[in-house]
């Protein structure tokens, strides 16, 4: 991270598209990581979230994602 290419390569491997992932972090490293492989992002904020992020969701804790499936 912040670089794509895992994450591209992950999609490759399992035939899936940026639309059917979400990728949870809490850094600018993830969310740079996801924005570069068309992938949402969920900003997790039970964290140490540091810098100014443009999440899809925002997570306050991990049972937060059960809502979002």
């Amino acid at each position: 991270k912040p670089s794509p290419d895992p994450l591209l390569r992950f999609m490759e491997l399992a035939e899936c598209r940026p639309s059917e992932l979400l990728f949870v972090g809490d850094r600018e490293g993830d969310l740079r990581c996801a924005q570069g492989a068309g992938v949402d992002f969920a900003l997790a904020g039970w964290g140490n979230p540091t810098g100014q992020m443009d999440w899809t969701y925002r997570l306050e804790k991990p049972e937060d994602l059960l809502k979002l499936l």
